[in-house]
């Protein structure tokens, strides 16, 4: 069952992406949507599809980050 979303878990929730963008970190950033998430990562193409669609697409994002 999902948590129900207060201030406080989306707080929460916000903490672990900023950690998983700063620490370049695919599967941290994965971990934070549902096996069967659709994440758009722009408007102009497919969303990702699942956790392991994410992950890569985290990956390709940030691979060229220093």
């Amino acid at each position: 069952m999902a948590e129900t979303l207060t201030v406080a878990s989306l707080n929460r929730w916000l903490k672990k992406y900023k950690v998983a963008w700063e620490s370049r970190d695919p599967e941290a950033a994965a971990a934070l949507f549902t096996g069967n998430a659709e994440y758009y990562w722009t408007p102009f193409e497919e969303p990702k599809r699942g956790r392991s669609e994410i992950a890569k697409a985290w990956e390709n994002a940030t691979f060229y980050i220093n």
